[in-house]
């Protein structure tokens, strides 16, 4: 159990470094440490996410890091869809789950590191315009122009995208929000991490709330645990996040996000 508790302060530095990435962690934490499956660690996951995001939201704005209205403006639209994510999680296959799970974490972790290579190529190689479309040119594939949509309708989008996710599959959504909000608008990576607490908070909660209603298990004693260990990670992620550079965390993430990927399919193939 120690080690469960350890894992859960490995949660909460993903979350505080990163503001993402928390309960796609989490959830095979759970489920490979404690042999639980998809649908019952992903309602412990997401209770210590969304209270680990209130700190980390709360600390973020006391940092001035915090962009407030996007928050709002995202979690407001992203609420609504969290049930239904809900719904559609319990009339899908389970296997069907644990793959699209996966999927996720494959392109979030990919699209994470060419972002780095991207934005590496455009500050030293300014002139050299076919280094950079190659470099994003995966990224281009599933960028929304924003020529398009002005700043609320990105924001609403992301904040429904969030939504989905959250419920679909028990994650707070920010391995959703902060890459959009990286490429769909002007915040840098620790701005976004930041904005990306505070929505995942409040989505995070009405998740929780709403897996209540439907009947959802908490082992309390557990579960208050956990949450305190993903909290000092979180608040440590913070700290440490001040003195690392933003290709630094992007690419440290990516390759965590691969290594939990494989490590979930390998599990998969193997029964």
């Amino acid at each position: 159990m120690i080690i469960i508790y350890c894992l859960g302060i490995l949660v909460g530095l993903v979350l505080g470094l990163t503001g993402a990435g928390g309960g796609i962690i989490a959830i095979p934490v759970l489920m490979y440490g404690l042999n639980w499956d998809l649908l019952t660690a992903g309602p412990v996951a997401l209770i210590a996410i969304a209270f680990g995001a209130w700190v980390g939201a709360y600390y973020a704005y006391q940092q001035g890091m915090l962009n407030f209205k996007a928050g709002i403006i995202m979690a407001l639209f992203g609420m609504p869809i969290t049930p239904l994510g809900q719904l559609l999680a319990r009339s899908i296959p389970y296997w069907i789950l644990l793959i699209l799970f996966i999927f996720v974490i494959f392109i979030v972790a990919i699209r994470m590191w060419m972002s780095t290579i991207s934005d590496f190529a455009l500050r030293n190689n300014q002139n050299n315009h076919s280094l950079i479309e190659k470099s994003s040119s995966f990224l281009s594939s599933f960028k929304l122009s924003q020529s398009k949509l002005s700043s609320f309708s990105v924001f609403i989008f992301i904040g429904m995208v969030s939504g989905l996710m959250t419920g679909l599959l028990s994650v707070g959504g920010g391995f959703i929000i902060v890459p959009l909000l990286t490429q769909l608008t002007k915040l840098n990576i620790k701005q976004a991490s930041a904005t990306s607490l505070l929505v995942i908070a409040i989505i995070s909660t009405v998740g929780v709330i709403s897996a209540e209603m439907k009947g959802a298990h908490f082992p309390m004693p557990f579960t208050i645990w956990f949450t305190i260990t993903v909290i000092i990670g979180l608040l440590l992620g913070r700290r440490i996040t001040q003195h690392l550079s933003d290709k630094v965390i992007l690419r440290s993430f990516s390759i965590l996000l691969i290594l939990v990927a494989l490590m979930m399919l390998s599990q998969y193939a193997l029964k």
